[in-house]
């Protein structure tokens, strides 16, 4: 019987580069997601792929008890089924992380809760449910204050609001969504912490990566590009890596790769906890540590599944940036100019884009807006970001 790795839920990112990764450990990758038509990779690579309410666990289970294949992993790309995974694989006697330290971290309001609690996090935050709560507690709050689902990702719903009309004027335009993520009504309010941000990849509980985090104008929180290595400075380093090692060490995160958040506070000098994610980072930022270290994530996180691998060393041999292609308009999608003549541009590795023609493209303010990279090497972060940069010059999108 062939062997087969369920995923539960995906993403176009580090979802298909999975996938294709499967493939060639010849491993069959079977897809189980509820919006399969979101996903056009998975026509375009035929892949396996069931359409499912993945926010059950009986359906999942009835489904993968069905499967013509021997299930040697149960995993997740993205957020919406992390959790999933880890009570399906725990059940079933497959690795996996905690399925409670799973459930923490999907939840901002109660990871930030435990957190405080162990005195990892001094973030002002607070849970909101109702209009009334948001009016009484705007009442004290110095701004700018971030307020965003408290189970979304992506920066999905999340806005910077200078004033208490614009965050009660956001509360609204959350309520009135539909989307899963948004539909239980909870939300954080927060503090806005001023300083760079950066991303800390952890794998089997250790610290492996920094990377840097770009975002662009506020109000909201699109993200434009990354670096890595993310800082020169050893101080700001050694704080990051002990912070994001005391957070995972906290909520039990000890098996593959995971991702804490953190911005910087310039003015303290200290980290602060933005977020920690149970899973690899996405954003295609394996891709960018593959390029500059040579060092597969997506390859390490599936062998990890069949045999543990130890903690692996990640050693820049240049320096690498990813600056996104980021959409400011809304129409249909028909194609991007001049991807070849960026390509060409010397220290380029990759260019991609994202969307299939037709593809309708509006203006939501999160991921959504990135609908392509580049990546670029240089003997300084200095010189791979000149090279995107250039590269990004090149191109040209194209609606109608």
């Amino acid at each position: 019987m062939q062997q087969a790795i369920v995923f539960v839920e995906t993403n176009m990112t580090t979802g298909r580069l999975f996938v294709r990764k499967c493939h060639e450990l010849g491993v069959c990758p079977v897809v189980l997601v509820k919006n399969p038509e979101n996903f056009p990779y998975l026509h375009q690579d035929s892949v396996p792929t069931y359409q499912v309410d993945t926010r059950s666990l009986d359906q999942i289970r009835a489904v993968i008890d069905e499967l013509p294949y021997e299930i040697i992993g149960i995993w997740s790309s993205g957020d919406w089924g992390i959790y999933q995974t880890a009570v399906l694989s725990r059940e079933r006697g497959l690795p996996s992380l905690p399925p409670e330290a799973v459930r923490i971290c999907r939840d901002k309001v109660l990871q930030r809760q435990v957190l405080r609690d162990a005195g990892l996090d001094d973030v002002n935050a607070w849970c909101v449910t109702s209009t009334n709560e948001l009016t009484s507690l705007t009442e004290q709050l110095p701004f700018p204050l971030v307020l965003k689902p408290a189970s979304a990702s992506g920066s999905i719903g999340a806005k910077r609001c200078e004033t208490a009309h614009e965050l009660l004027e956001h509360s609204m335009f959350l309520d009135a969504q539909s989307l899963d993520w948004v539909r239980e009504r909870r939300y954080v309010l927060e503090e806005y912490i001023d300083g760079p941000q950066y991303s800390v990849e952890l794998f089997n509980g250790s610290v492996i990566a920094i990377v840097r985090q770009h975002y662009g104008p506020p109000p909201h929180f699109v993200a434009c590009g990354h670096d890595f290595p993310g800082t020169e400075d050893e101080r700001i380093g050694g704080a990051l890596a002990q912070y994001a090692s005391a957070v995972a060490l906290q909520f039990g995160l000890d098996w593959g790769p995971c991702h804490v958040e953190i911005r910087y506070d310039t003015a303290r000098r200290i980290p602060r906890l933005v977020e920690a994610n149970p899973r690899l980072v996405g954003a295609y930022v394996p891709e960018l540590l593959r390029h500059a270290a040579s060092i597969d994530l997506v390859d390490l996180s599936i062998r990890n599944l069949l045999e543990p691998i130890g903690v692996p060393q990640v050693t820049p041999t240049v320096s690498a940036v990813m600056r996104f292609l980021v959409n400011d308009q809304e129409g249909r999608f028909i194609r991007v100019n001049g991807v070849d003549k960026a390509a060409l541009v010397e220290g380029v590795r990759d260019v991609t884009v994202y969307p299939v023609a037709g593809a309708e493209l509006t203006q939501e303010g999160d991921f959504r807006a990135r609908i392509g990279h580049v990546i670029a090497i240089g003997s300084t972060i200095a010189a791979a970001e000149a090279a995107a940069q250039l590269a990004l010059s090149r191109m040209e999108v194209i609606l109608e």
